[in-house]
Formats: C-alpha cells, structure tokens, sequence
C-alpha cells in the first residue's frame, strides 16, 4: 500500500514536492498527498508568490550552475508548462564593490560547463544596446547573458497546483489548512499536524516547507533566518509601454534589480538590502515574518526605498522618481551559505524539511521537488544530501552586529528603521 504525505506550505518548495510526487499518487507509492496552508495556492505570503522572478545560471558555486542549467531545460522545454511563462529578455548581472568575485567566477563556471554566452560588458556599450540605461553605473562590471529571462512567478505556481490537483493531491486552506503544530508520537516521530481549526491530519511523511515561517512550527536551530527584502512597483502609461518594453533584465547583486514591463505594463523594482525581524516576532531570539496580510497597514521602510530610487539613478535616471504604484515585503528564508536544507530531520522520524530558498529558489521549481522525492526514496545523490543537510549552528545568523547576506549591505532590524507602519507615504 502507498504512503501518506502531508507538505506544509503552498510556496515554491511545497507546490514543486507536490506536482513531482502527484506524478505516483496511486500508484502503490503514494496513496494520498494533501498541501496545507492557509492561503490556497499559491500561497499569497510566499516569496515565490509575485509577478515575476529571475531565471538565470550565473552561479559561482559549481553544483548550482549545473542545477541551474537543468532547470533552464525545463523552462524552455515546448511541451513542457513552464516554457509559456518564460520571458528570454536576457540580463545584465553587475556589481561595483565586494561582489564583482561572484561575477567573475559565475563567468568561468558557465564556460567551464560549455556555456558561451555570457559576455562582459562595458556601462558605455550597455548604454548604446538599450537606450532607457542612460544612468552612469558607475564602476560596474557587468556580466551579459542573453540567455536568461524571467518568469511569470505566481501564474507558474498556480498552474502547478491545478495540475497536481487534477492528479488527486488535496490543498486544504483557511483555517483548515493553517498549521498550528506537528504532532510528534511518544518516540518523537512525526506522525502528523494539527491546525488552527482544530483538525488534526495524519500521514506517514510529513513535509516541512513553509519558508520563512518554518521556524514557527519547529526548532530551526539557527539554519536559517526570516529576512524581509522591499519590492517596489512602478506602473507605466500605455505610451510609456514602446520605450521599455525591450528592456533587458539588469541586476546589481549589492543594490537591487529592476524587471522589464510584464503584461499588465508593470515594472517591478526590488531591493537586495534585507531587514530581521526580531523585535515583533512572536519567538523570542527567532526573525519570524512580518506579513502584511497579518498587519494591513504596514509599508516598507523609508530609508530603503531612498536607496533604492538613488541605485535606479545610477542606470534608469527616468525611472528614480516615480511613484510606486504598489509596495511589498518579501520574507525569504535565508541561510549562511545559501544552501538550501533538503533533509530528513535527524532527530524527529517522518519529518523532512525543505526550505532554505535563500532568495534564489524560485528558478529551480521546475526540478526542486524531484530532489525532494529523491530523498523520500532514500536516492538523493551524496553531494547533494551533504550540500543540504540538517546542520544546526550554535550562533544565529544575524547574532554578530553588522552581519552580512552574501550580496547586500550589514542586515538591519525592521523595528530600528522609520516609515513603515503605518504605510508609509510612497517617495
């Protein structure tokens, strides 16, 4: 007879886990599949859950190049469902201070794995191949890959979620599907969950996936920390649409990143400058997420989105002045290498977690959950069962003063900078 499985979280990790398992749902492998959020899918406080995210294979990490090229596969596969959602504008990875390494080493990964494409470029001949980057980047360097794009993030998730539903797996939201605790037996197996409405599930392979949340429902053991980054809209007049609509992605991996106008003649502009939230969090000593749908008159901070309009100076002088049509804070979880955690949990028997996205998981959900379903089967190949152990760490992420993300500026507390609650006033 075929296993249970419970997934906790409708975001990227969980709605990929669910589509590649539906795939044996009754077959004699899995009898049953139920994904458990709060928000049907997909879920509207996951990262993932946005207009748009980036599909690229620049890594300077060897085995997230050659992942990041299987899941490009998929993303321009004709017959499969990812490749109606894949915009090929191409981008422009660049950096001006600690991170012009990354850049580097990104470019001679990619040739090493026979990728070609990928070119330097100057801020003068950035310029003259797309007009509307008339801004200085001063000191940039600049990677150009014309083979990279973005994706319609929330549309790919959703149809994900349909077509494991048509395949038999169970979303449960609202209440019945908010997850209150997991239930442990008497030798400290997981056995299944119970939510907010008072419904208790079981299942013989409990999934944890709930992101940033995570640590809300288990002891992360400082693997991970909640971080916030500000994501900003700008939204254009039809005639404004001819201008950029050519547009290339472009990316500066210490300031931010700003998406070519989507269908609905948006341009998304989003800031790598990432904030803890420590002070209201509801677990003492733990960033846990502060979303606005708990907290509807919340804003992102001043002195961030000031930043922010002073990098879109740099390249889109015409852009740095418009009003934001709309403003979000997206919660990822980050951990200290930016490895995600895809493991069995070594204490607790049943329970796997996944999570850990880091803010560069969402190209990989065409192919993350078949790696989930690998180490079900106990077939997770060795590097990667390492790459993403369960390895708890004695200090928090953001214990030291002036800890660092990878690609960003000294993290800062939320509950230390001005001009996010009440909404603030957009600049």
């Amino acid at each position: 007879m075929g296993k249970s499985v419970i997934i906790i979280g409708a975001g990227v990790f969980g709605i990929s886990t669910a589509w590649h398992l539906s795939r044996d749902l009754g077959y004699n492998k899995y009898s049953s599949i139920r994904v458990l959020d709060r928000f049907p899918p997909p879920s509207q406080v996951a990262a993932g859950t946005d207009i748009n995210k980036i599909i690229r294979t620049e890594y300077a990490d060897q085995e997230y190049t050659e992942l990041a090229l299987e899941a490009v596969k998929a993303w321009t596969d004709p017959n499969a469902i990812f490749a109606k959602h894949f915009h090929p504008s191409g981008w422009l990875l660049c950096a001006s201070g600690d991170s012009v390494p990354f850049i580097e080493q990104s470019e001679r990964n990619a040739k090493a794995k026979g990728v070609h494409s990928a070119q330097f470029m100057t801020p003068a001949e950035v310029s003259s191949t797309w007009p509307v980057f008339n801004g200085p980047m001063p000191g940039w360097k600049i990677l150009a890959d014309p083979d990279a794009g973005w994706a319609t993030s929330g549309k790919v998730m959703l149809e994900m979620a349909s077509e494991s539903a048509s395949r038999g797996v169970v979303f449960s939201s609202g209440d019945a599907g908010n997850v209150q605790t997991i239930l442990f037996n008497k030798k400290g197996a997981a056995i299944g969950v119970r939510t907010f409405g008072g419904i208790s599930y079981y299942a013989d392979n409990i999934i944890l996936a709930a992101g940033a949340n995570s640590a809300s429902l288990l002891d992360m053991e400082n693997q991970q920390c909640a971080l916030g980054h500000t994501v900003c809209f700008i939204q254009l007049e039809p005639h404004e649409v001819a201008r950029y609509k050519n547009m290339t992605l472009i990316a500066n991996i210490e300031e931010g990143c700003i998406f070519p106008p989507d269908e609905n003649r948006v341009i998304k502009v989003a800031s790598v400058h990432f904030v803890t939230n420590f002070k209201t969090s509801k677990i003492s000593g733990v960033s846990l997420p502060r979303f606005r749908e708990d907290n509807p008159g919340d804003g992102v901070p001043n002195a961030i989105q000031r930043r922010l309009r002073n990098w879109v100076r740099e390249v889109v002088p015409d852009l740095a002045d418009r009003p934001w049509s709309d403003t979000r804070m997206c919660w990822e979880a980050q951990t200290p290498s930016d490895n995600f955690i895809i493991s069995q949990h070594p204490g607790h028997e049943g329970l796997s977690i996944t999570t850990g996205g880091s803010g560069h998981a969402f190209k990989f959900i065409p192919i993350i959950g078949m790696y989930v379903s690998q180490l079900l089967d106990g077939t997770l190949p060795e590097k990667l069962k390492v790459k993403w152990r369960w390895a708890p760490s004695t200090t928090a992420l953001t214990s030291r003063p002036g800890a660092k993300h990878m690609f960003a500026a000294p993290m800062q507390e939320l509950g230390d900078l001005p001009g996010w609650q009440p909404l603030a006033a957009k600049l």
